[in-house]
């Protein structure tokens, strides 16, 4: 959505088509280039760290060690990026479709702060939609665990006299 609002609205169809895919391809190598880069970093530490030299062998130490910090950071950055990219995204297309409650607060809230300047104004967005997406998916997530544990019946008692079988929920036929 964001690459098809920054492109030209008089191009054709088949020129935003075209432009659309290059923008797609582009994205997707640089992800995926960026997480290979990631997975293979460490192999590149442990190479290094067989040279002959000690300070390439220093060097392939250090990048071996710093990958988990590097991991949690990324994890961190990921999560909050989620959160408001997701939380900004419901905001506008519920604005768009049938309620206007968020985003109306969003924008009283980016009001106020602009006369601080845009990086403020950007940043308070950021946080507004992030919070927004915390709160939406802690929500949903709440809905689910009750629909879930409503779905699950605890087990019964056993009542004095019972078979395990009865006791289980299975039929018991009497012998013949």
């Amino acid at each position: 959505m964001i690459a098809l609002d920054s492109l030209d609205p008089g191009l054709n169809i088949w020129m935003t088509l075209a432009a659309l895919a290059v923008i797609a391809l582009g994205m997707t190598a640089l992800v995926y280039g960026a997480v290979a880069l990631l997975v293979k970093i460490d192999d590149v530490g442990l190479r290094l760290m067989k040279s002959r030299t000690r300070r390439v062998r220093r060097t392939g130490a250090r990048i071996v060690a710093s990958m988990p910090a590097v991991f949690r950071v990324i994890s961190v950055v990921g999560t909050v990026a989620m959160l408001w990219v997701g939380g900004h995204l419901v905001i506008a297309n519920l604005a768009e479709t049938f309620w206007h409650g968020p985003y109306d607060l969003l924008h009283v809230v980016t009001h106020a702060v602009e006369a601080a300047g845009p990086v403020v104004v950007w940043l308070t967005d950021t946080a507004f939609s992030a919070v927004f997406g915390l709160v939406l998916g802690l929500v949903i997530a709440a809905i689910v665990l009750g629909v879930t544990r409503l779905g699950r019946r605890p087990a019964r008692p056993a009542r004095p006299g019972s078979t395990s079988a009865e006791h289980a929920g299975a039929e018991t036929t009497p012998a013949n």
